[in-house]
């Protein structure tokens, strides 16, 4: 049977550095860091935190007139709205108190946006 080629190893190069053959174990002490505490806080002050605005719905009420749509008419389904201040901060306060009291739309959804608050308020017309 033929011997078996072997590639020499690196450190069989000229101008290796020889292997080391066996590696020193010493026993290796291991200690923990101390660890110095910080200063103590002077006692601070105890802060109470009370919302600016009263988070309690309150019940409001709106007559809208109304007319049924006559079967046929083209009905749009997409609506944009550029509101101003002072409505678009009403929508919000509508949006905040069905929320709170946890109202869904038909769909299942939790009314979540402005935009579920005016879906909302059509559903729920009579």
């Amino acid at each position: 049977m033929a011997k078996k080629a072997t590639r020499p190893s690196p450190t069989d190069l000229p101008g290796a550095k020889p292997k080391a053959k066996h590696r020193a174990r010493l026993p290796v002490k291991m200690e923990a860091p101390t660890i110095t505490p910080p200063p103590a806080l002077p006692d601070a002050p105890e802060i109470t935190m009370t919302p600016a605005v009263s988070m309690e719905p309150e019940e409001i009420s709106v007559s809208v007139p109304f007319v049924e749509v006559p079967t046929g008419s083209y009905v749009r389904r997409r609506h944009d709205l550029l509101l101003t201040s002072a409505q678009a901060k009403r929508l919000k306060g509508i949006q905040l108190g069905l929320e709170l009291e946890a109202e869904e739309l038909e769909n299942g959804k939790f009314v979540s946006t402005p935009t579920h608050a005016v879906m909302w308020l059509i559903e729920n017309t009579e």
